[in-house]
């Protein structure tokens, strides 16, 4: 059979065109089943040779033309009739027909027939038991029929009528996307008005699993086309604690052959109703975008706790204070706004990019949104760039903003408008042994931070404001000495020029005792580095193992200094990103590593690859800046520290190409003791992952914890290829959390979420439960979605509290 092709369309439509694509197909000549059709009825030659054939005239007034054919047998009055049994086949102009038994009324242009009717009408076809059809009107009506439509949409109904060249009557259909007699859902309708490239009227619509009933509609339009189309799609139910019982209906449109766009239109018990749309456009290859726009109009009060106690929520001006009930909140409309646009290849060697990302306030990631990524997200961020690749040259322009919720509630929000960086990549010099690198800048920068909400009583601080111009330029230059295989050394010799056009003053009522002097401040200092790789040390043992053929041993002794000059004035500078850190630095680093890389006796599992590693190293400061330091004073009143760094030592194990373990510890050489321990992992065990991460970290000189926690991410196939569990937990193992504002202690479990999700072949549902506990904050919710094939997530139940 032919395969439907769509463009452009979103998902949700092409099963809604089940109902035409069927028709289409149904009534469709495909050349293999015409082929088969030929092949049963020539595979005996010798029965073939001895089938009778016809060849009868129709009434000219009635259309006219000629009607042939071959059965088994056939009786044939002129004028008046022909009966034909035994594998009748006809055909008529770009009719065919084939049946066991026909009846073909001369006088009428009418025919009737019976057993295993198959019906080609140019490229649509039909299928059933019994046939009524007139040849002039090219209408009729078959019982018992049944159709198949690539990929796997299948119905049948008892009775298909054929009204007019492009319209049809379905009673008492049923369509699905499943195999088998008792398919794992279907639609079933009493009466269908279909009009092929419009829509399909479809009447007391019922949704089942199994047999069993589950929701009913009582009408429903459903386009019914086999290209794009413009028309209603499926509704969508659900149901949320918070929202009541909602539905969400949509239109899809087209706007011509490179873009379309569905409008959204939702509505809920509990008077939470939205509307939005969703514009996509291609027009090129090279070019797309898509434009996401949603209001959602809510009750007074709206996502507040059921219990309406106090909660901490935000308008869309700035944080309400704490303890001001949400039950106040008034019923102002909330809204998003998402933009993403791409361009490649544009002047050959451009990329653009647009990200937009624009919300109402911050808790409508977790109150609306229903993607778990951006409900776990802790800021907002857009930007539009303009960037461009050639050779070692690399320039890039950009406008930004990020905005985010401190941990002590604080509202922070930072534009770049813009940034135009240039960069080259580490380029040699001629023939030389020397390399030139640079990265620059030009930064015009806004920021806007709120303070945290001010006590019961107490005025609020001010909002702090500020906006300036940075000029960064940090040149370096490389010399690869001349080196051997078991020895390399390289030298970097460079520097920073940033210029700020306005630098910071300590002011006592501003965030963090700061704010803008209005003078201009220039920062430069030098920067150098050396690196010696070596002498390295390698043997290769051959084992001729049935798992590993040969084992490679290298031991790498490294030696690394790293000189920053210093910058007195460095408090005078607001933090914005990597470019205003500065770390003052005159270190030496020693380290040594011990590599082992295997090859696999079995050629086809790949070549050789790094099964094990472990590294030592140990920094030595060169100056008089402590490495390591205590809380107190020294004998001779010197504060209690050591040039020397703590030993970082990290082993790496990866038994196979699907299994790595990391350990990461950190030795305080002054007080004798352990300061931080990690622990990562992965493994893949046949379809089962498991990811793990445990970090603790300790003072030094006390010998407290100070952090303790741990990540697990797994996923487990219960029924191969049907049934997986998932499971994400962060917990808090330390023994003295710190306690919440209101003196309760903290819940361990900071988050979990798990999820059973099963895949059948024609429909696929998850249940899930997602747990996040914030300092003061709790939020739990259960879910179950399902999702049918062919139609898209149909049904989404949500409990939160």
């Amino acid at each position: 059979m032919s395969t439907i092709r769509r463009l452009l369309a979103p998902r949700q439509l092409f099963p809604c065109s089940l109902l035409a694509a069927v028709l289409v197909l149904a009534f469709a000549t495909s050349a293999s089943a015409q082929d088969g059709a030929d092949r049963g009825a020539s595979n005996d030659r010798a029965a073939e040779d001895e089938r009778i054939t016809f060849d009868v005239a129709l009434d000219e007034s009635r259309g006219g033309g000629r009607v042939v054919g071959s059965a088994g047998d056939f009786d044939y009055a002129e004028g008046r009739y022909l009966l034909a049994s035994g594998g009748v086949e006809l055909k008529y102009r770009d009719v065919i027909l084939r049946a066991e038994r026909l009846r073909l009324d001369i006088p009428e242009n009418s025919i009737t027939a019976e057993g295993e009717v198959v019906l080609d009408e140019g490229p649509r076809r039909l299928a059933g038991d019994e046939l009524e059809y007139d040849l002039d009107t090219r209408t009729g009506r078959l019982k018992a029929a049944t159709a198949y439509v690539d990929p796997d949409i299948y119905m049948a109904g008892d009775v298909i009528s054929k009204t007019g060249p492009m319209t049809y009557t379905i009673e008492d259909g049923v369509f699905t996307s499943c195999e088998g007699d008792t398919p794992a859902w279907s639609i079933a309708t009493t009466r269908a008005d279909v009009t092929l490239e419009e829509y399909a009227r479809i009447r007391n619509a019922r949704l089942r699993f199994g047999p069993v009933p589950a929701f009913y509609f009582p009408y429903i339009l459903w386009p019914a086309t086999t290209e794009r189309s413009s028309g209603w799609l499926v509704p969508k139910p659900g149901y949320s604690s918070r929202e009541g019982f909602h539905i969400s209906t949509a239109y899809y449109k087209t706007l011509g052959r490179s873009a379309d766009a569905t409008f959204y239109f939702d509505l809920s018990t509990e008077e939470y109703h939205g509307i939005g749309a969703e514009l996509r456009y291609r027009p090129s290859e090279d070019t797309q975008g898509i434009l996401e726009v949603y209001n959602l109009f809510q009750p007074e009060g709206g996502f507040a706790p059921e219990d309406g106690g106090p909660a901490v929520v935000f308008d869309p001006d700035r944080l309400l204070p704490v303890g001001v009930p949400a039950t106040e909140r008034p019923s102002e409309d909330r809204w998003k706004l998402a933009y993403f646009h791409e361009t490649n290849n544009l002047w050959t060697h451009w990329r653009a990019v647009v990200n937009l990302q624009l919300y109402s306030d911050f808790d409508y990631l977790k109150d609306v949104e229903r993607n778990f990524d951006r409900q776990s997200q802790s800021f907002i961020y857009s930007n539009a760039f303009l960037t461009s690749n050639i050779g070692p040259h690399s320039i890039n322009i950009m406008v930004d903003q990020r905005e985010q919720v401190r941990g002590n509630l604080s509202q922070d929000t930072r534009r770049q408008l813009p940034e135009v960086e240039y960069r080259l990549r580490s380029t040699q010099i001629g023939d030389s042994d020397f390399y030139f690198g640079l990265r620059s800048s030009v930064n015009y920068f806004d920021l806007e931070i709120e303070p945290p909400p001010a006590a019961d009583g107490a005025d609020p601080a001010p909002t702090f404001t500020a906006d300036y111009g940075r000029f960064d330029f940090a040149p370096v230059i490389t010399w690869s000495l001349p080196g051997t295989s078991w020895l390399n050394a390289s030298i970097d010799l460079g520097g920073r020029v940033t210029h700020y056009t306005d630098s910071l003053t300590p002011l006592a009522d501003s965030p963090d005792g700061q704010d803008f002097a209005g003078e201009s401040l220039t920062r430069t200092f030098p920067t150098a580095a050396l690196e010696i790789v070596g002498p390295s040390f390698s043997r290769i043992f051959e084992t001729g193992g049935e798992r590993w053929s040969k084992f490679k041993h290298l031991i790498e002794p490294r030696f690394t200094y790293r000189f920053v000059d210093e910058f007195d004035e460095q408090n005078q500078v607001l933090l914005f990103d990597e470019v205003d850190v500065f770390n003052p630095v005159n270190v030496a680093v020693v380290s040594i590593v011990n590599r082992l890389l295997a090859k696999p006796a079995d050629e086809s599992k790949g070549g050789a690859f790094e099964i094990a590693s472990l590294s030592i190293a140990q920094g030595f400061n060169l100056d008089d800046q402590l490495g390591q330091t205590g809380s107190g004073l020294d004998e001779n009143g010197e504060p209690v520290g050591s040039s020397e760094g703590p030993i970082f030592t990290t082993f790496r194990f990866n038994p196979d190409r699907d299994t790595n373990l990391k350990v990461d510890l950190q030795y305080n050489t002054l007080f004798s003791r352990l300061q931080s321990f990690g622990l990562s992992g992965a493994t893949d065990i046949g379809r089962h992952k498991v990811d793990l991460t445990w970090f603790t970290r300790w003072n030094a000189e006390t010998g407290d914890e100070t952090d303790d926690q741990v990540r697990l991410r797994g996923s487990i196939e219960l029924i191969r290829d049907r049934l997986t569990f998932d499971a994400l937990v962060n917990y808090n193992l330390r023994d003295d959390l710190l306690l919440n504002p209101d003196g309760t202690e903290p819940d361990r479990l900071q988050s979990q979420a798990y999820a059973l999700n099963f895949t059948g072949s024609c429909y696929s549902w998850q249940l899930s439960y997602r747990e996040q506990n914030f300092t003061g904050f709790e939020d739990r919710d259960f879910r179950f979605s399902l999702t049918l094939k062919n139609v898209g997530t149909f049904l989404d139940l949500r409990e939160s509290f």
